[in-house]
């Protein structure tokens, strides 16, 4: 079972309230609160749409940028040298470079104030 709808680089979780009898849920990841519900599970797609296009339009309306969510997709450009050196590590590792990176990122963001080394040039 699959409680996930995607449009227009949106998404929400579909979840269910058996108090009220309806399927429910947001736009995830973006700061606005965007919501619908609707009672027949062949609907909840296109009440879905609906939200969305209605954030879409009011955003429009009152001149707002739409919030986007995050997709976990991070293009960077780093030297040659760091790209191999960090591919030797992961393949070491037997690990995807994908995963050492990602590894790497949480680690560092979990071992406090690591700011200290960013150049803020």
């Amino acid at each position: 079972m699959n409680n996930t709808v995607n449009y227009k680089g949106y998404y929400t979780i579909v979840s269910y309230d058996s108090e009220k009898d309806v399927l429910y849920g947001k736009i995830e990841d973006i700061n606005d609160l965007v919501t619908f519900e609707c009672k027949e599970a062949d609907n909840v797609k296109d009440e879905f749409e609906k939200a969305v296009d209605d954030y879409l339009k009011r955003c429009n309306e009152v001149g707002k940028t739409p919030d986007k969510g995050y997709n976990g997709l991070l293009e960077i450009k780093i030297p040659p040298h760091l790209h191999r050196n960090i591919s030797f590590k992961a393949d070491g590792k037997g690990i995807s470079l994908n995963s050492y990176i990602t590894q790497a990122l949480v680690h560092y963001l979990e071992n406090g104030d690591n700011d200290a080394y960013i150049d803020k040039k």
